[in-house]
C-alpha cells in the first residue's frame, strides 16, 4: 500500500505546468451602437440575461442526473401529455418505460395517448411493446384485450355503416 502511494507521489510530483506558455484571452471588444435600436441590441447581444429553462428540460436535467428519480419521471409525463407534442412525449415514454418496464399502468397510458394521437394501430404497437416486456402481467393483457374488443367493433360497425352507405 505504502508503495502505492509513493509511485502516485512521484507521478504527481512528475506533472508540472509549464504557465511561461499559456496565452491570455483576447480582451473583450465594446461594442459601439449609432442609434436607439442598436443600443438596445448591442446591450441584449451583451446581456442576455438568464436562460429561462422550460419544465420539461429541468425535468430532463434532474432525470440526467438521477434516471431512477420516479417522481420526476412522472412529472415529466404528465407536461408531456398535456402538450401534447407526439415526439416529446413519446421520447418520454419511450425513457421512463426502459428505466422502469414493469409500470404496466403506464404501457396502458402510453398506449392511449397514442389511440389519440395517432389511432388504433399505434397503440395496438405499444400494447404489444409492453407484453413484450411484461408478458407476465396479466393487467396489461386484460387491458390490451378491452382495447382489442373495442377496436374490433368500431372497425366491424365501420364496416356494416360502409355497406349500408
Amino acid at each position: 500500500m505504502a508503495e502505492l502511494q509513493a509511485d502516485a507521489m512521484d507521478t504527481a510530483a512528475a506533472v508540472q505546468v509549464d504557465t511561461s506558455t499559456m496565452v491570455a484571452p483576447p480582451p473583450a471588444v465594446p461594442v459601439v451602437a449609432t442609434s436607439a435600436q442598436e443600443t438596445a441590441a448591442a446591450t441584449t447581444a451583451e446581456d442576455p440575461g438568464p436562460a429561462v429553462e422550460t419544465p420539461e428540460a429541468q425535468f430532463w436535467a434532474v432525470l440526467k442526473e438521477n434516471p431512477s428519480d420516479f417522481d420526476t419521471w412522472v412529472k415529466l409525463l404528465q407536461i408531456v401529455e398535456q402538450q401534447e407534442k407526439t415526439f416529446a412525449a413519446r421520447e418520454a415514454f419511450d425513457a421512463f418505460l426502459a428505466q422502469f418496464p414493469y409500470c404496466y399502468g403506464y404501457w396502458k397510458k402510453y398506449a392511449d395517448y397514442e389511440q389519440r394521437q395517432s389511432g388504433n394501430e399505434t397503440a395496438k404497437e405499444v400494447y404489444r411493446r409492453g407484453l413484450d416486456a411484461v408478458p407476465l402481467s396479466i393487467d396489461l393483457w386484460l387491458q390490451y384485450a378491452t382495447f382489442t374488443e373495442q377496436t374490433s367493433k368500431a372497425s366491424e360497425l365501420e364496416k356494416v355503416e360502409e355497406v349500408q352507405a
